[in-house]
Protein backbone atom coordinates (compact mmCIF):
# COMPACT_ATOMS: atom_id res chain seq x y z
CA UNK A 1 0.00 0.00 0.00
CA UNK A 2 0.98 3.26 -0.35
CA UNK A 3 3.06 4.89 2.63
CA UNK A 4 1.87 8.18 2.30
CA UNK A 5 -2.11 7.23 2.94
CA UNK A 6 -1.44 5.61 6.38
CA UNK A 7 0.95 6.08 9.21
CA UNK A 8 1.35 3.76 12.18
CA UNK A 9 -1.30 3.15 14.18
CA UNK A 10 0.90 3.20 17.74
CA UNK A 11 1.96 6.77 16.74
CA UNK A 12 -1.76 7.88 17.23
CA UNK A 13 -3.98 7.89 20.62
CA UNK A 14 -6.63 5.54 19.50
CA UNK A 15 -10.85 6.47 19.38
CA UNK A 16 -12.99 5.59 21.97
CA UNK A 17 -16.55 4.59 20.99
CA UNK A 18 -18.89 4.17 23.34
CA UNK A 19 -20.59 0.84 22.03
CA UNK A 20 -23.80 1.67 20.85
CA UNK A 21 -26.55 -1.01 20.81
CA UNK A 22 -29.21 -1.87 19.03
CA UNK A 23 -32.52 -1.71 20.34
CA UNK A 24 -13.66 -7.01 -2.87
CA UNK A 25 -14.16 -4.63 -5.53
CA UNK A 26 -17.25 -4.58 -7.69
CA UNK A 27 -16.75 -7.25 -10.40
CA UNK A 28 -16.58 -6.09 -13.80
CA UNK A 29 -15.55 -2.38 -12.61
CA UNK A 30 -12.31 -1.54 -14.55
CA UNK A 31 -12.59 2.32 -14.86
CA UNK A 32 -10.18 3.61 -12.09
CA UNK A 33 -10.73 7.36 -10.50
CA UNK A 34 -8.26 9.78 -8.97
CA UNK A 35 -4.43 9.58 -8.93
CA UNK A 36 -4.06 5.97 -7.26
CA UNK A 37 -6.02 4.50 -10.20
CA UNK A 38 -9.12 3.50 -7.39
CA UNK A 39 -12.07 1.79 -8.97
CA UNK A 40 -15.38 3.38 -9.60
CA UNK A 41 -17.37 1.13 -7.14
CA UNK A 42 -16.59 -1.33 -4.22
CA UNK A 43 -18.47 -3.85 -2.66
CA UNK A 44 -16.68 -6.68 -1.38
CA UNK A 45 -20.06 -8.34 -0.88
CA UNK A 46 -20.22 -9.40 -4.55
CA UNK A 47 -16.67 -11.54 -4.39
CA UNK A 48 -18.20 -14.44 -5.06
CA UNK A 49 -16.14 -16.29 -3.07
CA UNK A 50 -16.05 -14.29 -0.24
CA UNK A 51 -18.45 -14.85 3.03
CA UNK A 52 -18.20 -11.62 5.47
CA UNK A 53 -20.85 -12.22 8.42
CA UNK A 54 -23.46 -10.23 9.57
CA UNK A 55 -22.84 -10.15 13.34
CA UNK A 56 -25.77 -9.38 15.84
CA UNK A 57 -24.37 -7.97 19.00
CA UNK A 58 -28.18 -7.93 20.31
CA UNK A 59 -27.84 -5.97 23.45
CA UNK A 60 -24.26 -5.79 24.43
CA UNK A 61 -22.15 -2.30 23.31
CA UNK A 62 -19.48 -4.57 21.93
CA UNK A 63 -19.87 -2.97 18.00
CA UNK A 64 -15.93 -2.24 18.32
CA UNK A 65 -15.22 -5.83 18.62
CA UNK A 66 -17.88 -7.29 15.76
CA UNK A 67 -16.14 -4.61 13.28
CA UNK A 68 -12.79 -5.42 14.12
CA UNK A 69 -12.83 -9.37 14.37
CA UNK A 70 -14.68 -9.19 10.59
CA UNK A 71 -12.16 -6.79 9.07
CA UNK A 72 -9.51 -9.17 10.31
CA UNK A 73 -11.30 -12.61 9.10
CA UNK A 74 -12.11 -10.64 5.80
CA UNK A 75 -8.77 -9.85 5.16
CA UNK A 76 -7.67 -13.56 5.69
CA UNK A 77 -10.20 -14.90 3.11
CA UNK A 78 -9.61 -12.41 0.95
CA UNK A 79 -5.79 -13.52 0.93
CA UNK A 80 -6.07 -17.03 0.85
CA UNK A 81 -9.90 -18.09 0.31
CA UNK A 82 -10.55 -19.67 3.10
CA UNK A 83 -13.77 -17.98 4.85
CA UNK A 84 -13.55 -17.82 8.67
CA UNK A 85 -15.57 -16.37 11.29
CA UNK A 86 -13.94 -15.27 14.45
CA UNK A 87 -15.25 -14.81 18.59
CA UNK A 88 -16.22 -11.70 19.53
CA UNK A 89 -17.15 -13.73 22.76
CA UNK A 90 -13.68 -14.35 23.15
CA UNK A 91 -12.48 -11.02 23.19
CA UNK A 92 -15.63 -9.72 25.38
CA UNK A 93 -14.46 -12.15 28.15
CA UNK A 94 -10.74 -11.66 27.60
CA UNK A 95 -10.08 -8.46 26.53
CA UNK A 96 -11.40 -6.68 30.26
CA UNK A 97 -8.42 -4.40 30.97
CA UNK A 98 -8.05 -2.47 28.30
CA UNK A 99 -11.19 -2.25 26.98
CA UNK A 100 -14.93 -2.39 28.94
CA UNK A 101 -16.60 -5.04 27.10
CA UNK A 102 -20.48 -4.44 26.98
CA UNK A 103 -19.58 -0.44 27.51
CA UNK A 104 -17.47 0.26 24.75
CA UNK A 105 -13.62 -0.06 23.36
CA UNK A 106 -11.44 0.96 20.89
CA UNK A 107 -10.75 -0.75 17.78
CA UNK A 108 -6.65 -0.61 18.03
CA UNK A 109 -7.14 -2.25 21.51
CA UNK A 110 -8.79 -4.98 20.02
CA UNK A 111 -6.08 -5.35 17.11
CA UNK A 112 -3.82 -4.82 20.01
CA UNK A 113 -4.77 -8.42 21.47
CA UNK A 114 -5.37 -10.20 18.59
CA UNK A 115 -1.59 -9.23 17.93
CA UNK A 116 -0.57 -10.43 21.40
CA UNK A 117 -2.32 -13.61 21.53
CA UNK A 118 -4.94 -14.61 18.46
CA UNK A 119 -8.63 -14.99 18.85
CA UNK A 120 -10.34 -18.45 18.15
CA UNK A 121 -13.15 -19.22 15.49
CA UNK A 122 -16.78 -18.74 16.53
CA UNK A 123 -17.67 -22.32 16.70
CA UNK A 124 -15.11 -22.88 19.79
CA UNK A 125 -16.76 -20.18 21.63
CA UNK A 126 -20.05 -19.42 20.73
CA UNK A 127 -21.37 -15.81 21.52
CA UNK A 128 -23.90 -15.40 24.11
CA UNK A 129 -24.52 -11.32 23.72
CA UNK A 130 -22.88 -10.75 27.53
CA UNK A 131 -19.49 -10.90 28.78
CA UNK A 132 -18.73 -13.84 30.84
CA UNK A 133 -15.44 -15.28 32.27
CA UNK A 134 -12.47 -16.55 30.52
CA UNK A 135 -13.22 -20.19 29.17
CA UNK A 136 -10.02 -22.46 29.23
CA UNK A 137 -9.89 -23.14 25.52
CA UNK A 138 -7.02 -24.42 23.69
CA UNK A 139 -7.99 -23.83 19.72
CA UNK A 140 -7.15 -22.91 16.19
CA UNK A 141 -7.70 -19.18 15.32
CA UNK A 142 -6.08 -16.14 13.77
CA UNK A 143 -3.38 -13.55 14.52
CA UNK A 144 -2.11 -10.26 12.93
CA UNK A 145 1.08 -8.85 12.69
CA UNK A 146 0.35 -5.20 13.10
CA UNK A 147 -2.83 -2.94 12.09
CA UNK A 148 -2.32 0.51 10.40
CA UNK A 149 -5.10 3.14 10.94
CA UNK A 150 -5.62 5.22 7.41
CA UNK A 151 -4.77 9.33 6.98
CA UNK A 152 -7.85 11.66 8.06
CA UNK A 153 -8.72 12.35 3.98
CA UNK A 154 -11.56 10.62 1.33
CA UNK A 155 -9.56 9.18 -1.19
CA UNK A 156 -6.92 7.88 1.35
CA UNK A 157 -10.07 5.73 3.04
CA UNK A 158 -11.10 4.71 -0.76
CA UNK A 159 -7.95 3.60 -1.51
CA UNK A 160 -7.68 1.59 1.81
CA UNK A 161 -11.65 0.19 1.54
CA UNK A 162 -10.31 -0.97 -2.31
CA UNK A 163 -7.89 -3.45 -0.71
CA UNK A 164 -9.87 -4.60 2.29
CA UNK A 165 -12.70 -3.78 4.86
CA UNK A 166 -12.02 -1.36 7.18
CA UNK A 167 -13.25 -0.79 10.89
CA UNK A 168 -14.45 2.53 11.26
CA UNK A 169 -15.77 4.65 14.36
CA UNK A 170 -18.85 7.30 13.13
CA UNK A 171 -21.41 8.71 14.84
CA UNK A 172 -24.86 6.47 14.79
CA UNK A 173 -27.53 8.94 15.46
CA UNK A 174 -31.49 8.53 15.87
CA UNK A 175 -32.06 7.98 12.18
CA UNK A 176 -29.69 4.81 12.20
CA UNK A 177 -32.55 3.10 14.22
CA UNK A 178 -34.88 4.09 11.40
CA UNK A 179 -33.12 2.64 8.40
CA UNK A 180 -34.12 0.77 6.15
CA UNK A 181 -32.97 1.04 2.71
CA UNK A 182 -31.15 3.82 0.33
CA UNK A 183 -28.86 6.28 1.25
CA UNK A 184 -29.03 7.75 4.66
CA UNK A 185 -29.80 11.03 5.19
CA UNK A 186 -27.67 12.29 8.50
CA UNK A 187 -26.98 15.38 10.01
CA UNK A 188 -23.79 17.72 9.40
CA UNK A 189 -23.16 18.41 12.81
CA UNK A 190 -22.71 14.41 13.65
CA UNK A 191 -21.60 14.90 17.30
CA UNK A 192 -19.07 12.24 19.10
CA UNK A 193 -18.68 8.78 17.83
CA UNK A 194 -20.52 6.49 19.61
CA UNK A 195 -20.18 3.06 17.29
CA UNK A 196 -17.97 1.06 15.11
CA UNK A 197 -18.41 -0.49 11.53
CA UNK A 198 -17.04 -2.31 9.40
CA UNK A 199 -16.53 -0.16 5.60
CA UNK A 200 -16.95 -2.39 2.55
CA UNK A 201 -17.45 -0.17 -0.30
CA UNK A 202 -17.77 2.77 -1.90
CA UNK A 203 -19.73 4.29 -5.26
CA UNK A 204 -19.42 8.02 -6.89
CA UNK A 205 -22.33 8.81 -3.95
CA UNK A 206 -21.44 7.02 -0.84
CA UNK A 207 -20.11 5.01 1.59
CA UNK A 208 -21.17 1.35 2.23
CA UNK A 209 -21.16 0.40 6.00
CA UNK A 210 -21.52 -3.32 7.46
CA UNK A 211 -23.57 -2.39 10.68
CA UNK A 212 -23.47 -5.60 13.54
CA UNK A 213 -27.60 -5.49 14.52
CA UNK A 214 -28.27 -8.89 12.15
CA UNK A 215 -29.36 -8.93 8.84
CA UNK A 216 -33.10 -7.59 9.59
CA UNK A 217 -31.48 -4.24 9.74
CA UNK A 218 -30.86 -2.12 6.64
CA UNK A 219 -29.95 -3.24 3.60
CA UNK A 220 -29.49 -7.09 4.75
CA UNK A 221 -27.12 -5.74 7.83
CA UNK A 222 -25.49 -2.84 5.63
CA UNK A 223 -26.25 0.58 5.01
CA UNK A 224 -25.12 3.33 2.65
CA UNK A 225 -23.89 7.22 3.96
CA UNK A 226 -23.40 10.14 2.02
CA UNK A 227 -19.40 10.38 1.04
CA UNK A 228 -19.40 14.03 0.78
CA UNK A 229 -19.76 16.53 3.87
CA UNK A 230 -18.28 20.26 4.50
CA UNK A 231 -16.58 18.07 7.84
CA UNK A 232 -13.21 17.57 7.67
CA UNK A 233 -13.97 14.44 9.16
CA UNK A 234 -16.07 13.70 6.74
CA UNK A 235 -19.97 11.96 6.94
CA UNK A 236 -20.61 10.90 10.18
CA UNK A 237 -16.76 11.37 11.27
CA UNK A 238 -16.31 8.37 9.16
CA UNK A 239 -12.75 9.39 8.34
CA UNK A 240 -11.65 9.98 11.82
CA UNK A 241 -10.77 6.80 13.08
CA UNK A 242 -10.67 4.14 10.15
CA UNK A 243 -8.26 1.41 11.33
CA UNK A 244 -7.08 -2.04 9.37
CA UNK A 245 -5.62 -5.13 10.39
CA UNK A 246 -2.26 -6.05 8.84
CA UNK A 247 -1.12 -9.67 7.92
CA UNK A 248 -3.39 -12.10 9.73
CA UNK A 249 -2.37 -15.85 9.72
CA UNK A 250 -3.70 -19.44 11.42
CA UNK A 251 -2.28 -19.92 14.73
CA UNK A 252 -2.93 -21.95 17.98
CA UNK A 253 -4.64 -19.95 20.47
CA UNK A 254 -4.51 -20.95 24.03
CA UNK A 255 -6.64 -19.14 27.25
CA UNK A 256 -7.47 -20.23 30.81
CA UNK A 257 -9.89 -19.11 33.17
CA UNK A 258 -7.18 -18.46 36.01
CA UNK A 259 -7.48 -14.57 35.53
CA UNK A 260 -8.73 -11.91 33.05
CA UNK A 261 -7.65 -10.88 30.68
CA UNK A 262 -6.91 -14.60 29.83
CA UNK A 263 -3.23 -16.39 30.00
CA UNK A 264 -2.23 -16.97 26.17
CA UNK A 265 -0.01 -18.64 24.19
CA UNK A 266 0.08 -19.42 20.56
CA UNK A 267 2.09 -21.70 18.10
CA UNK A 268 2.00 -20.81 14.29
CA UNK A 269 0.54 -23.46 12.12
CA UNK A 270 2.80 -24.64 9.72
Amino acid sequence: MTPTLFYAGQLVEPGYVFGRKCFGPDYGVTTSVGQYGLPKSVDWRKVPWLKIPVKDQRGCGNCYIQASLVGIGSLHSIITGINVELSSQHVLDANTITNSGCMGGTIPKVFDFVMRGGVVLESAYPYTGKRGFCQDIKAKGLTIEGWAQVAPAEEALMYAVAHQPVAVGVAAGIEFENYQYGVMNVPVDHGILNHAMLLIGYNATSWLLLNSWSEAWGIKGACRILRKSPNSDGSIGILSRAYLPLNPSFTTVRTRTESCPCYWSRTKSP
